[in-house]
């Protein structure tokens, strides 16, 4: 969300220009009536209005600026489910899944979530260098410690975008916990399964997204949303629900939804991120 203003080209006229857009390209956004009812129409969960029934606080921690989602719509919704279970407003809160990432500000938070929403809720940057609390080890001896601001809140629910990923696989699903709220030291240990030589675009089964997975069931991630985004940056799908149970459709969508004509022998190529 860095930007999402076209830039003009303009190419030699004898040129052969061939233009690959991804397959979803073009598909329409969803309107903020469709995102409610599939949040609600939740995948191996009870939807939010329900699983967060009798609980006195939330967080939803949302993925950071280098990341694409449009976060507002989906908080806007999830919020009035969380009001409809009876949550009270003044105990929900939102934390950014930075990872080892750098710092969001105001300008960011705004650009993600809305004018709004960053007026009336508190925010707060994940530190991966402190405040967190220690649940153990995975069984790949990765120590779990995770943000304390996540850990004190009743229900735990997720936003993000679910895209191919080099490393992970996918991103989406329980990456919004490993790395997004994790501690440094835990960080470390995750992504040192994986080498720069390695290349994972497309796996659903990873080293460190099996880590991630059994991070997020450790630290009790109620509830997750994965965003489908088309050509324009906007939210044409999603998926929610029990973060393992709508990431594996969601993963099988977005491997179709961002796929792209390969072109054989090109001189230059042009792409955008």
């Amino acid at each position: 969300l860095y930007g999402n203003t076209p830039i003009p080209i303009e190419l030699p006229a004898h040129w052969d220009v061939r233009i690959s857009p991804f397959a979803g390209y073009r598909r329409p956004a969803l309107t903020a009536e469709e995102i409610r009812l599939r949040l609600r129409r939740a995948i191996g969960a009870r939807p939010i209005s329900e699983g967060a029934r009798g609980k006195k606080s939330a967080v939803i921690i949302i993925d950071d600026i280098t990341r694409p989602t449009p976060c507002g719509p989906i908080a806007r919704a999830v919020i009035a489910e969380l009001l409809e279970a009876g949550v009270p407003r003044e105990n929900i809160w939102f934390v950014a899944a930075l990872g080892a990432h750098g710092v969001m500000y105001r300008e960011q938070f705004v650009r993600k979530l809305g004018r709004r929403l960053v007026d009336e809720y508190e925010i707060y940057n994940h530190n991966a260098f402190f405040n967190h609390v220690f649940l153990g080890n995975t069984s790949h001896y990765v120590p779990i410690e995770i943000n304390a601001d996540v850990m004190a809140a009743e229900y735990k629910i997720g936003i993000g975008t679910m895209m191919a990923h080099g490393y992970f696989g996918f991103s989406g699903s329980a990456k919004c916990v490993m790395p997004g709220v994790s501690s440094m030291r835990s960080i470390m240990a995750n992504h040192s399964h994986t080498g720069i030589q390695d290349f994972n675009m497309g796996n659903p089964r990873t080293l460190m997204r099996d880590d991630a997975v059994e991070i997020a069931r450790r630290m009790g991630l109620d509830f997750k949303a994965d965003a489908i985004l088309n050509g324009a940056g906007e939210i044409c799908a999603l998926f929610a629900g029990d973060f393992e149970a709508e990431g594996k459709e969601a993963a099988a969508y977005a491997a179709e939804h961002y796929l792209a004509e390969f072109v054989p022998d090109c001189d230059i190529v042009l792409a955008n991120n």
